[in-house]
């Protein structure tokens, strides 16, 4: 039933943007243009370290520059920060304790499934089938474009998870599913620090991966504290806390999103020729909207 109303609700506009794209040069784009818009594996590691490829300042991780094969891409489309608590709630409840394969859950699970086969792109077989034999796959430019859906249904599961656990507790243990998720967590952030390490910039990476651990080992411990359902509540407002608190330290006024005041001083206390052009503009700017214009 839930497929049926998703798909009664992307068909208009998925529709839509098919009649239109014909006006564009998108539709001509061959496989091997599209595969250059891919996901490259490593950059997962920045949904937990926001900074581990220097993106804050002066990037160095996989793209244009490091990746020839993802050309199309760039840190802005490559960042995925979510954040630690998130990720921890993902893995631990979701995967380990299995609440995401859930009746309830599935579909959200299987949706973030999809979005990142679909934007690594050329690193897994499955785009390059789906670009011949799937309608509007090839209508699109870039793989990578599906980390927009990747980290819209990531939110929504997360937030079940975490309604999930005040509701019903911890899951129960499972050591070999916690071990390998653990690895493969472990794996994923060495494998980002090696690769910042081709070009003088490890030791950079590990720190960041030391600064972002202590939130999430802070958010488990906060979550398996709580024994009653009240302390739970609790617990889960303040890992909330935490996550908003985490993604506005990194997010907030930052260069792929804002850029520096002194970059428009000008506007501030214009010099006389710059105030001569700027009165200029709103004096145009005013003629057309009289003029009925919305320039």
């Amino acid at each position: 039933c839930m497929a049926g109303i998703g798909f009664v609700l992307v068909a208009a506009p998925l529709l839509l943007t098919m009649q239109f794209a014909a006006l564009s040069n998108r539709p001509s784009l061959a496989l091997d243009i599209a595969l250059k818009g891919s996901l490259y594996p490593a950059h997962l590691a920045q949904l937990i370290v926001p900074n581990i490829y220097g993106v804050q300042d002066t990037f160095w991780g996989p793209g244009p520059a490091t990746v020839p094969e993802t050309a199309y891409t760039d840190d802005s489309f490559n960042y995925l920060f979510v954040g630690a608590v998130p990720v921890v709630l993902l893995l631990w409840f979701g995967v380990v304790g299995g609440w995401a394969f859930r009746r309830g859950r599935a579909l959200l699970t299987g949706v973030i499934a999809v979005a990142l086969v679909y934007a690594l792109g050329r690193y897994t077989p499955l785009f390059a089938w789906a670009f011949d034999w799937v309608p509007g796959v090839n209508k699109f430019r870039r793989p990578v474009d599906a980390n927009f859906v990747l980290i819209a249904a990531l939110a929504l599961l997360t937030g079940h998870l975490l309604s999930d656990y005040v509701r019903a507790g911890l899951p129960r243990r499972r050591i070999l599913a916690s071990v390998t998720i653990a690895a493969g967590a472990v794996a994923m952030l060495a494998w980002a620090v090696a690769f910042s390490a081709r070009s003088g910039n490890g030791v950079d990476a590990f720190v960041e991966v030391l600064k972002a651990v202590p939130i999430a080992i802070g958010a488990i411990a906060i979550l398996a504290l709580a024994r009653t359902a009240r302390a739970r509540a609790t617990a889960a407002a303040v890992v909330t806390l935490i996550a908003v608190a985490d993604l506005m330290w990194w997010n907030v006024g930052f260069r792929l999103n804002a850029e520096r005041r002194a970059n428009y001083s000008v506007l501030d206390q214009p010099k006389p020729a710059d105030a001569q052009v700027l009165e200029r503009v709103e004096r145009l700017v005013r003629e057309r909207q009289a003029a009925g214009e919305r320039p």
